[in-house]
Protein backbone atom coordinates (compact mmCIF):
# COMPACT_ATOMS: atom_id res chain seq x y z
CA UNK A 1 0.00 0.00 0.00
CA UNK A 2 1.43 3.84 -0.64
CA UNK A 3 2.29 5.65 2.20
CA UNK A 4 -0.30 8.50 2.68
CA UNK A 5 1.11 11.70 3.83
CA UNK A 6 -0.82 14.07 2.48
CA UNK A 7 0.44 17.83 2.16
CA UNK A 8 2.37 17.31 5.90
CA UNK A 9 6.54 16.87 4.69
CA UNK A 10 8.91 14.48 6.83
CA UNK A 11 10.58 16.80 8.79
CA UNK A 12 7.34 18.74 9.89
CA UNK A 13 6.37 15.18 11.14
CA UNK A 14 9.32 14.42 12.69
CA UNK A 15 8.67 17.57 15.22
CA UNK A 16 4.89 16.61 15.02
CA UNK A 17 5.93 13.23 16.63
CA UNK A 18 8.84 14.69 18.85
CA UNK A 19 6.07 17.36 20.18
CA UNK A 20 3.85 14.33 20.89
CA UNK A 21 6.31 12.28 22.24
CA UNK A 22 8.14 14.40 24.79
CA UNK A 23 4.78 15.64 26.07
CA UNK A 24 4.23 12.41 27.77
CA UNK A 25 4.66 11.09 31.38
CA UNK A 26 6.92 8.50 29.91
CA UNK A 27 8.93 10.57 27.90
CA UNK A 28 12.01 10.29 31.19
CA UNK A 29 14.43 12.77 28.81
CA UNK A 30 13.51 14.27 25.68
CA UNK A 31 13.54 11.58 22.35
CA UNK A 32 14.36 12.64 18.86
CA UNK A 33 12.26 11.45 15.66
CA UNK A 34 14.12 10.22 11.95
CA UNK A 35 11.33 9.69 8.91
CA UNK A 36 12.32 8.00 6.18
CA UNK A 37 10.45 7.24 3.76
CA UNK A 38 11.87 4.67 0.15
CA UNK A 39 9.69 3.16 -2.16
CA UNK A 40 6.54 1.79 -0.62
CA UNK A 41 7.89 1.95 3.47
CA UNK A 42 7.79 4.68 5.65
CA UNK A 43 10.20 4.45 8.43
CA UNK A 44 10.37 5.87 11.57
CA UNK A 45 13.27 6.02 13.67
CA UNK A 46 12.79 6.63 17.94
CA UNK A 47 16.74 7.53 19.10
CA UNK A 48 16.46 7.50 22.58
CA UNK A 49 19.18 6.83 25.80
CA UNK A 50 19.18 2.63 26.15
CA UNK A 51 18.03 2.96 29.70
CA UNK A 52 15.27 5.91 29.13
CA UNK A 53 12.82 3.28 27.68
CA UNK A 54 10.38 1.69 30.35
CA UNK A 55 7.21 1.95 28.00
CA UNK A 56 8.01 1.48 24.25
CA UNK A 57 4.47 -0.48 24.11
CA UNK A 58 2.34 2.80 24.61
CA UNK A 59 5.33 4.55 22.57
CA UNK A 60 4.18 2.53 19.55
CA UNK A 61 0.61 3.14 20.02
CA UNK A 62 1.03 7.07 20.52
CA UNK A 63 2.91 7.49 17.34
CA UNK A 64 0.74 5.17 15.69
CA UNK A 65 -2.68 7.24 17.15
CA UNK A 66 -0.81 10.59 16.04
CA UNK A 67 -0.28 9.00 11.94
CA UNK A 68 -4.16 7.98 12.11
CA UNK A 69 -5.17 11.59 13.74
CA UNK A 70 -3.49 12.85 10.03
CA UNK A 71 -4.53 10.47 7.77
CA UNK A 72 -1.01 8.78 7.58
CA UNK A 73 -1.60 5.36 6.29
CA UNK A 74 0.47 2.87 4.37
CA UNK A 75 3.10 -0.14 5.20
CA UNK A 76 4.72 1.90 8.24
CA UNK A 77 7.73 0.37 10.42
CA UNK A 78 8.88 1.66 13.97
CA UNK A 79 12.45 1.46 15.01
CA UNK A 80 14.30 2.05 18.77
CA UNK A 81 17.79 3.44 18.30
CA UNK A 82 20.42 3.61 20.56
CA UNK A 83 21.12 7.55 21.03
CA UNK A 84 24.68 8.26 20.47
CA UNK A 85 25.62 4.91 19.09
CA UNK A 86 23.87 4.84 16.21
CA UNK A 87 22.88 1.02 16.03
CA UNK A 88 19.45 -0.68 15.43
CA UNK A 89 17.87 -2.65 18.32
CA UNK A 90 17.55 -6.71 16.32
CA UNK A 91 17.10 -9.77 17.67
CA UNK A 92 19.53 -12.88 18.46
CA UNK A 93 19.33 -15.98 19.91
CA UNK A 94 18.95 -14.97 23.51
CA UNK A 95 16.90 -12.33 24.91
CA UNK A 96 19.35 -9.58 25.53
CA UNK A 97 19.25 -8.35 21.44
CA UNK A 98 21.94 -7.82 18.84
CA UNK A 99 22.87 -4.14 17.72
CA UNK A 100 23.89 -3.25 14.41
CA UNK A 101 25.60 -0.10 12.80
CA UNK A 102 23.32 2.08 11.02
CA UNK A 103 24.56 5.10 8.93
CA UNK A 104 21.82 6.76 8.64
CA UNK A 105 19.87 5.52 5.67
CA UNK A 106 16.68 3.30 5.09
CA UNK A 107 17.36 0.00 3.39
CA UNK A 108 15.36 -2.80 4.63
CA UNK A 109 17.21 -5.18 3.15
CA UNK A 110 20.24 -4.12 5.09
CA UNK A 111 19.00 -4.44 8.98
CA UNK A 112 17.96 -7.97 7.83
CA UNK A 113 20.04 -11.14 8.75
CA UNK A 114 21.44 -13.10 6.04
CA UNK A 115 21.56 -16.44 6.30
CA UNK A 116 21.13 -19.96 4.20
CA UNK A 117 18.67 -21.54 6.51
CA UNK A 118 14.96 -21.34 7.11
CA UNK A 119 16.10 -21.81 10.90
CA UNK A 120 18.76 -18.84 10.99
CA UNK A 121 16.03 -16.93 10.29
CA UNK A 122 12.84 -18.47 12.41
CA UNK A 123 12.97 -15.51 14.80
CA UNK A 124 12.57 -13.00 11.64
CA UNK A 125 10.05 -14.91 9.78
CA UNK A 126 6.98 -13.24 11.74
CA UNK A 127 8.45 -9.95 11.92
CA UNK A 128 11.05 -7.22 13.31
CA UNK A 129 11.61 -8.10 17.37
CA UNK A 130 12.54 -4.85 18.93
CA UNK A 131 15.63 -4.98 21.44
CA UNK A 132 14.13 -6.64 24.94
CA UNK A 133 15.50 -4.31 27.51
CA UNK A 134 16.23 -5.89 31.22
CA UNK A 135 14.11 -3.62 32.89
CA UNK A 136 10.76 -5.13 31.04
CA UNK A 137 9.08 -7.76 31.98
CA UNK A 138 10.41 -11.53 30.36
CA UNK A 139 6.89 -12.91 30.35
CA UNK A 140 5.47 -10.62 28.58
CA UNK A 141 6.60 -9.52 24.80
CA UNK A 142 3.59 -8.39 23.00
CA UNK A 143 4.96 -4.57 23.26
CA UNK A 144 7.79 -5.65 21.41
CA UNK A 145 6.23 -6.53 17.81
CA UNK A 146 4.73 -3.50 15.98
CA UNK A 147 1.59 -3.68 14.05
CA UNK A 148 3.20 -3.16 10.95
CA UNK A 149 5.48 -5.93 10.42
CA UNK A 150 9.08 -6.11 8.39
CA UNK A 151 8.37 -8.51 5.89
CA UNK A 152 11.11 -10.83 6.01
CA UNK A 153 13.17 -11.49 2.70
CA UNK A 154 12.31 -15.25 3.40
CA UNK A 155 8.98 -15.16 2.07
CA UNK A 156 10.24 -14.96 -1.40
CA UNK A 157 13.23 -17.75 -0.63
CA UNK A 158 10.96 -21.16 -0.54
CA UNK A 159 13.36 -23.43 0.51
CA UNK A 160 11.53 -26.90 0.08
CA UNK A 161 13.69 -30.25 0.80
CA UNK A 162 14.91 -31.71 -2.30
CA UNK A 163 14.23 -35.35 -3.05
CA UNK A 164 16.95 -37.79 -3.13
CA UNK A 165 15.64 -40.76 -4.20
CA UNK A 166 18.99 -41.85 -4.93
CA UNK A 167 20.22 -41.47 -1.06
CA UNK A 168 20.24 -45.13 1.01
CA UNK A 169 18.28 -45.27 4.48
CA UNK A 170 21.82 -45.67 6.24
CA UNK A 171 23.34 -42.30 5.04
CA UNK A 172 19.76 -40.92 6.33
CA UNK A 173 20.16 -42.31 9.86
CA UNK A 174 24.32 -40.90 10.04
CA UNK A 175 22.85 -37.39 9.36
CA UNK A 176 19.89 -38.06 12.37
CA UNK A 177 23.05 -39.71 14.34
CA UNK A 178 25.23 -36.43 13.54
CA UNK A 179 22.50 -33.68 13.81
CA UNK A 180 21.72 -35.53 17.67
CA UNK A 181 24.94 -35.39 18.20
CA UNK A 182 25.62 -31.81 17.62
CA UNK A 183 22.49 -31.12 19.51
CA UNK A 184 23.82 -32.81 22.47
CA UNK A 185 26.98 -30.72 22.08
CA UNK A 186 25.37 -27.28 21.58
CA UNK A 187 22.87 -28.21 24.59
CA UNK A 188 25.84 -28.34 26.97
CA UNK A 189 27.73 -25.89 25.82
CA UNK A 190 24.31 -23.57 26.15
CA UNK A 191 24.14 -24.58 30.01
CA UNK A 192 27.56 -24.00 30.99
CA UNK A 193 27.52 -20.35 29.27
CA UNK A 194 24.36 -19.77 31.82
CA UNK A 195 25.27 -16.56 34.18
CA UNK A 196 26.46 -18.17 37.46
CA UNK A 197 27.10 -21.90 35.82
CA UNK A 198 30.65 -21.62 36.23
CA UNK A 199 33.14 -19.54 38.63
CA UNK A 200 31.61 -17.11 40.68
CA UNK A 201 28.38 -15.14 40.02
CA UNK A 202 28.93 -11.77 39.14
CA UNK A 203 25.25 -11.09 38.30
CA UNK A 204 24.25 -11.27 41.24
CA UNK A 205 26.20 -8.39 42.48
CA UNK A 206 25.70 -6.63 39.68
CA UNK A 207 21.42 -6.66 40.63
CA UNK A 208 22.77 -5.76 43.99
CA UNK A 209 24.32 -2.76 43.44
CA UNK A 210 21.48 -1.78 40.95
CA UNK A 211 19.37 -1.97 43.34
CA UNK A 212 21.42 -0.50 46.04
CA UNK A 213 21.46 3.02 43.89
CA UNK A 214 17.55 2.52 43.23
CA UNK A 215 16.91 2.79 47.25
CA UNK A 216 19.00 5.43 47.78
CA UNK A 217 17.20 7.79 45.38
CA UNK A 218 14.04 8.15 47.89
CA UNK A 219 16.75 8.97 50.50
CA UNK A 220 15.84 12.47 49.77
CA UNK A 221 12.84 14.45 48.05
CA UNK A 222 13.13 12.64 44.67
CA UNK A 223 11.89 13.96 41.26
CA UNK A 224 9.28 11.48 39.92
CA UNK A 225 11.37 11.21 37.01
CA UNK A 226 14.51 10.19 39.75
CA UNK A 227 11.84 7.22 41.25
CA UNK A 228 11.52 5.94 37.82
CA UNK A 229 15.08 5.84 37.02
CA UNK A 230 14.92 3.61 40.45
CA UNK A 231 12.51 1.70 38.90
CA UNK A 232 14.90 1.02 35.47
CA UNK A 233 17.36 0.17 37.94
CA UNK A 234 15.86 -2.19 39.80
CA UNK A 235 13.84 -4.13 36.80
CA UNK A 236 17.42 -4.11 35.52
CA UNK A 237 18.17 -6.06 38.61
CA UNK A 238 15.24 -8.43 38.48
CA UNK A 239 16.53 -9.60 35.01
CA UNK A 240 20.19 -10.24 35.77
CA UNK A 241 18.53 -12.43 38.80
CA UNK A 242 16.23 -14.21 36.27
CA UNK A 243 18.80 -14.89 34.00
CA UNK A 244 20.24 -17.34 36.54
CA UNK A 245 19.28 -20.96 35.31
CA UNK A 246 17.86 -23.14 37.52
CA UNK A 247 20.75 -25.73 37.60
CA UNK A 248 22.85 -22.76 39.23
CA UNK A 249 24.45 -23.50 42.38
CA UNK A 250 23.35 -19.89 43.22
CA UNK A 251 19.91 -20.44 41.67
CA UNK A 252 18.41 -20.16 45.66
CA UNK A 253 20.41 -17.31 46.42
CA UNK A 254 19.31 -15.06 43.37
CA UNK A 255 15.79 -16.66 44.30
CA UNK A 256 15.22 -15.45 47.50
CA UNK A 257 16.76 -11.72 46.62
CA UNK A 258 14.68 -11.53 43.37
CA UNK A 259 11.66 -11.95 45.95
CA UNK A 260 12.59 -9.12 47.83
CA UNK A 261 13.72 -6.68 44.53
CA UNK A 262 9.82 -7.97 43.93
CA UNK A 263 8.30 -6.68 46.71
CA UNK A 264 10.44 -3.24 46.20
CA UNK A 265 9.45 -3.13 42.59
CA UNK A 266 6.03 -3.20 43.32
CA UNK A 267 6.46 -0.47 46.08
CA UNK A 268 7.90 1.15 44.04
CA UNK A 269 5.82 1.18 41.35
CA UNK A 270 2.31 2.12 43.84
CA UNK A 271 4.86 5.33 44.67
CA UNK A 272 5.56 5.90 41.11
CA UNK A 273 1.41 5.78 40.96
CA UNK A 274 0.83 7.88 43.65
CA UNK A 275 2.93 11.01 42.59
CA UNK A 276 1.77 10.98 38.99
CA UNK A 277 -2.08 10.41 40.62
CA UNK A 278 -1.41 13.33 43.04
CA UNK A 279 -0.08 15.43 39.62
CA UNK A 280 -3.23 15.06 37.82
CA UNK A 281 -5.15 15.79 41.12
CA UNK A 282 -3.30 19.38 41.07
CA UNK A 283 -3.56 20.05 37.70
CA UNK A 284 -7.48 19.50 37.61
CA UNK A 285 -7.00 22.07 40.79
CA UNK A 286 -5.74 25.21 38.20
CA UNK A 287 -8.87 26.36 37.07
CA UNK A 288 -11.10 27.40 39.81
CA UNK A 289 -14.24 27.34 40.69
CA UNK A 290 -15.00 23.55 40.32
CA UNK A 291 -18.26 21.99 40.25
CA UNK A 292 -18.64 19.42 43.46
CA UNK A 293 -18.05 16.54 41.26
CA UNK A 294 -15.04 17.60 39.65
CA UNK A 295 -13.75 18.02 43.56
CA UNK A 296 -15.32 14.97 44.40
CA UNK A 297 -13.03 13.24 41.76
CA UNK A 298 -10.11 15.14 42.75
CA UNK A 299 -10.71 13.76 46.31
CA UNK A 300 -10.73 10.30 45.47
CA UNK A 301 -7.39 11.07 43.52
CA UNK A 302 -5.71 12.51 46.64
CA UNK A 303 -7.17 9.57 48.10
CA UNK A 304 -6.15 6.77 45.87
CA UNK A 305 -2.34 8.52 46.03
CA UNK A 306 -2.38 8.19 49.97
CA UNK A 307 -3.42 4.35 49.63
CA UNK A 308 -0.90 3.96 47.22
CA UNK A 309 1.51 5.00 49.57
CA UNK A 310 0.87 3.51 52.17
CA UNK A 311 0.45 0.14 50.73
CA UNK A 312 4.48 1.05 49.72
CA UNK A 313 5.16 2.12 53.39
CA UNK A 314 5.27 -1.36 54.44
CA UNK A 315 8.81 -1.34 52.68
CA UNK A 316 11.12 -0.37 55.73
CA UNK A 317 13.42 1.66 53.30
CA UNK A 318 10.85 3.72 51.73
CA UNK A 319 8.64 4.41 54.70
CA UNK A 320 10.54 7.99 55.68
CA UNK A 321 9.84 8.98 51.80
CA UNK A 322 6.14 7.53 51.88
CA UNK A 323 5.29 8.83 55.41
CA UNK A 324 5.90 12.42 54.24
CA UNK A 325 4.41 11.93 50.96
CA UNK A 326 1.26 10.75 52.64
CA UNK A 327 0.98 13.90 55.39
CA UNK A 328 1.53 16.18 52.23
CA UNK A 329 -1.22 14.59 50.31
CA UNK A 330 -3.11 14.27 53.52
CA UNK A 331 -3.31 17.99 53.79
CA UNK A 332 -4.06 18.55 50.25
CA UNK A 333 -7.05 16.12 50.99
CA UNK A 334 -8.04 18.14 53.84
CA UNK A 335 -7.54 21.19 51.25
CA UNK A 336 -10.30 19.38 48.76
CA UNK A 337 -12.42 18.42 51.54
CA UNK A 338 -12.93 22.06 52.77
CA UNK A 339 -13.47 22.86 48.56
CA UNK A 340 -15.64 20.01 48.10
CA UNK A 341 -17.80 21.21 51.57
CA UNK A 342 -17.82 24.89 50.38
CA UNK A 343 -18.62 24.28 46.50
CA UNK A 344 -21.68 21.83 47.79
CA UNK A 345 -22.96 24.65 50.59
CA UNK A 346 -22.81 27.23 47.79
CA UNK A 347 -24.45 24.86 45.60
CA UNK A 348 -27.30 24.24 47.90
CA UNK A 349 -27.92 27.23 49.03
CA UNK A 350 -28.17 28.77 45.83
CA UNK A 351 -30.94 26.22 45.34
CA UNK A 352 -32.68 27.05 48.44
CA UNK A 353 -32.44 30.75 47.77
CA UNK A 354 -34.13 29.94 44.68
CA UNK A 355 -36.82 28.22 45.79
CA UNK A 356 -37.68 30.84 48.24
CA UNK A 357 -37.31 33.20 45.79
CA UNK A 358 -40.29 31.36 43.62
CA UNK A 359 -42.66 30.67 46.61
CA UNK A 360 -41.91 34.76 47.06
CA UNK A 361 -42.94 35.58 43.90
CA UNK A 362 -46.08 33.68 43.79
CA UNK A 363 -47.09 35.16 47.19
CA UNK A 364 -46.17 38.32 45.74
CA UNK A 365 -48.30 37.79 42.74
CA UNK A 366 -51.43 37.24 44.50
CA UNK A 367 -50.82 39.03 47.92
CA UNK A 368 -53.93 40.88 49.02
CA UNK A 369 -53.72 41.17 53.04
CA UNK A 370 -51.07 42.54 55.41
CA UNK A 371 -50.90 38.65 56.25
CA UNK A 372 -49.81 37.86 52.47
CA UNK A 373 -47.47 40.99 51.83
CA UNK A 374 -45.38 39.65 55.29
CA UNK A 375 -45.17 36.15 54.21
CA UNK A 376 -43.86 37.39 50.59
CA UNK A 377 -41.49 39.37 52.44
CA UNK A 378 -40.35 36.65 55.14
CA UNK A 379 -39.74 34.71 51.70
CA UNK A 380 -37.67 37.19 50.11
CA UNK A 381 -35.53 37.88 52.96
CA UNK A 382 -34.74 33.99 53.45
CA UNK A 383 -33.74 33.70 50.00
CA UNK A 384 -31.65 36.66 50.08
CA UNK A 385 -30.08 35.26 53.53
CA UNK A 386 -29.43 32.15 51.52
CA UNK A 387 -27.49 34.16 48.77
CA UNK A 388 -25.44 35.76 51.63
CA UNK A 389 -23.74 32.34 53.09
CA UNK A 390 -22.59 31.89 49.46
CA UNK A 391 -18.70 32.60 49.59
CA UNK A 392 -17.07 34.26 46.59
CA UNK A 393 -14.89 32.11 43.72
CA UNK A 394 -17.56 29.36 43.38
CA UNK A 395 -18.90 27.85 40.42
CA UNK A 396 -22.36 29.66 41.63
CA UNK A 397 -20.93 33.24 43.15
CA UNK A 398 -21.34 35.24 40.31
CA UNK A 399 -25.28 33.96 39.53
CA UNK A 400 -25.85 34.94 43.65
CA UNK A 401 -24.49 37.95 42.86
CA UNK A 402 -26.81 38.79 40.28
CA UNK A 403 -29.79 37.51 42.18
CA UNK A 404 -29.00 39.17 45.34
CA UNK A 405 -29.39 42.51 43.15
CA UNK A 406 -32.77 41.41 41.56
CA UNK A 407 -34.50 39.81 45.38
CA UNK A 408 -32.97 42.88 47.32
CA UNK A 409 -35.42 44.98 44.24
CA UNK A 410 -38.42 42.76 44.48
CA UNK A 411 -37.99 43.14 48.84
CA UNK A 412 -38.41 46.22 48.73
CA UNK A 413 -40.96 46.66 46.45
CA UNK A 414 -42.99 44.10 48.51
CA UNK A 415 -41.93 46.11 51.45
CA UNK A 416 -43.90 49.26 50.26
CA UNK A 417 -47.19 47.19 49.29
CA UNK A 418 -47.13 45.87 52.77
CA UNK A 419 -47.14 49.76 54.52
CA UNK A 420 -49.33 50.24 51.96
CA UNK A 421 -52.10 48.27 53.31
CA UNK A 422 -51.01 48.71 56.78
CA UNK A 423 -52.13 52.35 55.96
CA UNK A 424 -55.03 51.34 54.67
CA UNK A 425 -56.35 49.05 57.05
CA UNK A 426 -55.28 51.95 59.93
CA UNK A 427 -57.67 54.31 58.33
CA UNK A 428 -60.12 52.14 57.54
CA UNK A 429 -60.37 51.37 61.19
CA UNK A 430 -60.44 55.24 61.92
CA UNK A 431 -63.65 55.41 59.80
CA UNK A 432 -65.02 52.64 60.88
CA UNK A 433 -64.76 54.95 64.76
CA UNK A 434 -66.38 58.02 62.90
CA UNK A 435 -69.07 56.23 61.45
CA UNK A 436 -70.42 54.85 64.52
CA UNK A 437 -69.87 58.20 66.47
CA UNK A 438 -71.77 59.59 63.73
CA UNK A 439 -74.94 57.15 63.57
CA UNK A 440 -74.92 57.79 67.50
CA UNK A 441 -75.31 61.65 66.94
CA UNK A 442 -77.71 61.03 64.21
CA UNK A 443 -80.00 59.39 66.54
CA UNK A 444 -79.82 61.88 68.68
CA UNK A 445 -80.79 64.27 65.99
CA UNK A 446 -77.33 66.29 66.75
CA UNK A 447 -76.84 66.77 62.46
CA UNK A 448 -73.86 68.80 63.62
CA UNK A 449 -71.93 66.17 65.42
CA UNK A 450 -72.70 63.96 63.00
CA UNK A 451 -72.02 65.33 59.89
CA UNK A 452 -68.96 65.97 61.54
CA UNK A 453 -68.06 62.73 62.23
CA UNK A 454 -69.00 61.96 58.11
CA UNK A 455 -66.54 64.64 57.43
CA UNK A 456 -63.99 62.68 58.86
CA UNK A 457 -65.08 59.17 58.08
CA UNK A 458 -65.11 60.51 54.27
CA UNK A 459 -61.80 62.28 54.34
CA UNK A 460 -59.92 59.28 56.19
CA UNK A 461 -61.12 56.63 52.85
CA UNK A 462 -59.83 59.51 50.81
CA UNK A 463 -56.80 58.74 52.37
CA UNK A 464 -56.18 55.00 51.69
CA UNK A 465 -53.70 54.48 48.13
CA UNK A 466 -55.62 53.08 45.91
CA UNK A 467 -53.80 50.03 44.85
CA UNK A 468 -53.95 48.31 47.73
CA UNK A 469 -56.69 45.65 48.46
CA UNK A 470 -58.24 47.59 51.62
CA UNK A 471 -59.27 49.80 48.49
CA UNK A 472 -60.80 48.18 46.38
CA UNK A 473 -62.94 46.49 49.12
CA UNK A 474 -64.14 49.62 50.51
CA UNK A 475 -65.29 50.79 47.25
CA UNK A 476 -69.35 49.59 48.22
CA UNK A 477 -68.66 51.25 51.70
CA UNK A 478 -67.28 54.74 50.38
CA UNK A 479 -70.52 55.05 48.12
CA UNK A 480 -72.21 54.29 51.04
CA UNK A 481 -70.87 56.19 53.45
CA UNK A 482 -70.36 59.12 51.32
CA UNK A 483 -74.54 59.17 50.64
CA UNK A 484 -74.44 59.04 54.23
CA UNK A 485 -72.45 62.26 54.74
CA UNK A 486 -74.85 63.86 52.27
CA UNK A 487 -77.79 63.04 53.94
CA UNK A 488 -76.55 64.62 57.15
CA UNK A 489 -75.22 67.43 55.84
CA UNK A 490 -79.15 68.51 54.50
CA UNK A 491 -80.38 66.99 57.63
CA UNK A 492 -78.50 69.45 59.61
CA UNK A 493 -79.53 72.36 57.40
CA UNK A 494 -83.11 71.35 57.40
CA UNK A 495 -82.54 71.68 61.33
CA UNK A 496 -80.67 75.02 61.19
CA UNK A 497 -83.82 76.23 59.51
CA UNK A 498 -86.11 74.62 61.59
CA UNK A 499 -84.40 76.49 64.31
CA UNK A 500 -84.19 79.63 62.94
CA UNK A 501 -88.06 79.12 61.88
CA UNK A 502 -88.86 78.68 65.41
CA UNK A 503 -86.84 81.95 66.31
CA UNK A 504 -88.93 83.69 63.48
CA UNK A 505 -92.26 82.60 64.78
CA UNK A 506 -91.06 83.78 68.21
CA UNK A 507 -90.29 87.11 66.73
CA UNK A 508 -93.63 86.95 64.66
CA UNK A 509 -96.06 85.60 67.29
CA UNK A 510 -94.69 86.93 70.62
CA UNK A 511 -95.09 90.82 70.95
CA UNK A 512 -97.66 92.43 72.99
CA UNK A 513 -100.52 91.80 72.65
CA UNK A 514 -99.79 88.17 71.53
CA UNK A 515 -100.50 87.85 67.80
CA UNK A 516 -100.35 83.70 67.27
CA UNK A 517 -99.91 80.95 68.46
CA UNK A 518 -97.65 77.27 66.56
CA UNK A 519 -97.16 74.35 66.70
CA UNK A 520 -95.60 71.93 64.25
CA UNK A 521 -97.29 68.79 62.75
CA UNK A 522 -95.24 66.27 60.64
CA UNK A 523 -94.00 68.94 57.66
CA UNK A 524 -97.01 70.89 58.40
CA UNK A 525 -96.33 74.10 60.44
CA UNK A 526 -99.57 75.39 62.23
CA UNK A 527 -100.41 78.89 63.18
CA UNK A 528 -103.45 80.10 65.03
CA UNK A 529 -103.75 83.57 65.14
CA UNK A 530 -105.12 85.03 68.68
CA UNK A 531 -108.39 86.83 68.99
CA UNK A 532 -107.02 89.48 70.76
CA UNK A 533 -104.73 90.65 67.77
CA UNK A 534 -107.48 89.88 64.97
CA UNK A 535 -110.26 92.26 67.56
CA UNK A 536 -107.20 94.49 67.44
CA UNK A 537 -106.27 94.52 63.73
CA UNK A 538 -110.21 94.84 62.90
CA UNK A 539 -110.49 97.97 65.27
CA UNK A 540 -107.33 99.53 64.23
CA UNK A 541 -108.29 99.70 60.93
CA UNK A 542 -111.83 100.77 61.28
CA UNK A 543 -111.14 103.78 63.26
CA UNK A 544 -108.20 104.47 60.89
CA UNK A 545 -110.80 104.53 57.80
CA UNK A 546 -113.24 106.78 59.49
CA UNK A 547 -110.68 109.17 60.56
CA UNK A 548 -109.20 109.29 57.06
CA UNK A 549 -105.52 108.13 58.82
CA UNK A 550 -103.92 107.24 55.96
CA UNK A 551 -100.83 106.84 58.04
CA UNK A 552 -102.22 104.36 60.40
CA UNK A 553 -103.61 102.60 57.42
CA UNK A 554 -100.11 102.35 55.60
CA UNK A 555 -98.40 100.93 58.77
CA UNK A 556 -101.29 98.42 59.54
CA UNK A 557 -100.67 97.06 55.73
CA UNK A 558 -97.09 96.68 56.18
CA UNK A 559 -97.53 94.84 59.47
CA UNK A 560 -100.05 92.17 57.69
CA UNK A 561 -97.11 92.19 54.74
CA UNK A 562 -94.30 91.89 56.79
CA UNK A 563 -95.80 88.96 58.78
CA UNK A 564 -96.97 87.11 55.56
CA UNK A 565 -92.82 87.51 54.03
CA UNK A 566 -91.85 85.98 56.96
CA UNK A 567 -94.79 83.40 56.96
CA UNK A 568 -93.59 82.39 53.33
CA UNK A 569 -89.32 82.51 54.17
CA UNK A 570 -90.42 79.66 57.12
CA UNK A 571 -92.32 77.75 54.39
CA UNK A 572 -89.16 78.26 51.66
CA UNK A 573 -86.29 78.19 54.26
CA UNK A 574 -87.81 75.14 56.42
CA UNK A 575 -89.94 73.19 52.76
CA UNK A 576 -92.90 73.03 55.37
CA UNK A 577 -96.27 74.57 54.51
CA UNK A 578 -97.37 76.77 56.75
CA UNK A 579 -101.10 76.85 57.12
CA UNK A 580 -102.27 80.51 59.03
CA UNK A 581 -105.39 79.59 61.32
CA UNK A 582 -108.26 82.48 62.40
CA UNK A 583 -109.49 81.81 66.02
CA UNK A 584 -112.25 79.77 65.23
CA UNK A 585 -109.73 77.50 63.29
CA UNK A 586 -110.60 77.93 60.01
CA UNK A 587 -107.43 78.03 57.31
CA UNK A 588 -107.23 81.60 56.41
CA UNK A 589 -103.96 81.01 53.99
CA UNK A 590 -101.49 78.32 53.58
CA UNK A 591 -97.55 78.95 51.88
CA UNK A 592 -96.12 76.06 50.25
CA UNK A 593 -92.50 75.94 50.08
CA UNK A 594 -91.14 76.48 46.12
CA UNK A 595 -90.08 73.59 43.98
CA UNK A 596 -86.61 73.89 42.87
Amino acid sequence: MTINIKSIDLKTLEQILENKINLEPFAIIPMEVTCLEKGKTLAIFIHYSEASMPYPKRLFALIRSTLSERGITGEIQMYLVVKGENQLLLPSGDISGETINWNGEFNPNAIVKKSSSLEDNSDLAEGLILKKNNYLDQNDSSWLWDSIVLKSQLESHDLPLEKKPNLSRKIYQSIAIYLLSFGCVFGVMYALTRPCVIGKCQTISDAQNLALSSSEILDRDSSLNQIIKAVVDLKTSINLLESIPQWSTYYSEATNILQEYETKLTNLERIINAIATAKVANQKTENLPLLPSDWQEIQELWQDAIGNLEQASSTLEFSSFTQNKIAEYEQNLAQTNEYLLREKNAVENFKLAQEKANLAQIESNVAQSIENWEMAENNWISAIKKLEYIPQNTTVSLQAKRSMERYTSRLIAVRKHKEEEKLARNLYEKAVEDVEKAKLAEEKNQWSTAVNHWNYVINYLQQIPQNTYQYRQLQPTIDEYTTAFVEAKVKLQAALALEKAKSDLQKVCIITPRICNYQFQDETIELRLTSSYMQQIWETNIQAKQEGDFNTQSQLQQHILSVENTLKNISKTTGMNVKVYNPKGIVMIEYVPEKI
